[in-house]
């Protein structure tokens, strides 16, 4: 029995020590909580929240109707694919600010 008694004398010490190291983690992390918590309760840092929610983005519900495309349906079906000339007016457009840039980049190059 003294072999067994001294067994479970040595699991309870590490058990101990295992949790006493894990309550002084949890008790390192609350302190650490509690100093962001302080921080952030000056004004300094509320009026910057106060400012950032008027730049978060604006949500909106989704509903059917708002719904272009779907799986269910050919594109044919979905009037996706009829779209073809608002599609070769947008590439012209983009085509065409793109030679835009494409010029500005090169004149300075002419100027030295």
């Amino acid at each position: 029995y003294s072999s067994l008694g001294f067994f479970c004398f040595v699991v309870l010490c590490v058990v101990c020590l295992f949790l006493r190291r894990k309550n002084e983690e949890i008790e390192d992390r609350n302190f650490l909580r509690a100093l962001w918590y302080d921080r952030q309760s000056t004004t300094k840092v509320q009026d910057k929240i106060r400012n950032s929610k008027r730049f978060r983005l604006k949500q909106r519900v989704i509903n059917r109707e708002d719904i272009e495309y779907t799986t269910a349906k050919d594109l044919d079906q979905q009037g996706l694919g009829r779209d073809e000339k608002d599609l070769r007016d947008f590439d012209a457009a983009l085509e065409s600010t793109t030679e835009k840039q494409r010029r500005r980049q090169k004149e300075p190059e002419k100027q030295e």
